[in-house]
């Protein structure tokens, strides 16, 4: 008895030395898991920071370009008012130019009228006093 209890000892011994041994590779193993799920886990939200401001940035970016754009609007709907009102001037200014001309016109045609009247009443007069 004596015998198979030292050998029974001797192999529970082994296998708690064998089990022991397993238990200390396996704390380390998660230790060493814990301490990636740690890393990442640091990863994850150092970069949802990052995504974070990088958003804000981008909103307050947009924003600005929004601003930019409503201005650019503004100006451009008053200059095209501008350059409407001076288009509608220069086509009055046209408009009124050419019902000018077209006064010059018949007024220089009046006046070739007189002047061949008058031509012909010199010729006539030098005709009468010749």
């Amino acid at each position: 008895l004596e015998s198979t209890f030292a050998v029974s000892n001797d192999e529970s011994a082994t296998r708690i030395a064998d089990l022991e041994a397993t238990s200390t590779a396996q704390t380390e193993q998660i230790a060493e898991l814990e301490a990636t799920r740690d890393a990442a886990t640091t990863k994850a939200e150092s970069l949802e920071a990052t995504l974070a401001a990088s958003n804000e940035e981008s909103a307050a970016r947009i924003a600005e370009l929004e601003a930019e754009l409503n201005t650019n609007k503004e100006e451009s709907a008053g200059r095209i008012g501008e350059l409407e009102t001076e288009l509608t001037a220069s086509q009055e200014e046209k408009a009124e130019l050419h019902a000018n001309i077209e006064t010059l016109q018949s007024e220089n045609e009046e006046l070739k009228s007189s002047l061949s009247s008058a031509t012909e009443e010199v010729a006539a007069a030098n005709a009468t006093i010749e």
